[in-house]
């Protein structure tokens, strides 16, 4: 049986650890992104609601007012 002959390619170890490296880098900067995305929505969506119940409060008390 003949033995595989494996050739290498001049440069690909130096490149690689930096491309894995860059990846790894890339992808935890996209997740913090998105936990960030995360936290503004939900922000958001809290202000919203506070808003919207503030607002209701108003106009309750507008018309408990204008109605007496």
């Amino acid at each position: 049986m003949a033995a595989l002959k494996i050739k290498e390619f001049p440069g690909l170890t130096r490149i690689a650890p930096e491309t894995i490296e860059r990846h790894s880098m890339e992808q935890a900067l996209r997740d913090a992104q998105y936990a960030l995305d995360v936290q503004l929505h939900d922000l958001r969506s809290e202000f919203l609601a506070r808003e919207g119940k503030l607002r209701q409060d108003y106009l309750d008390r507008v018309a408990e007012i204008t109605s007496a």
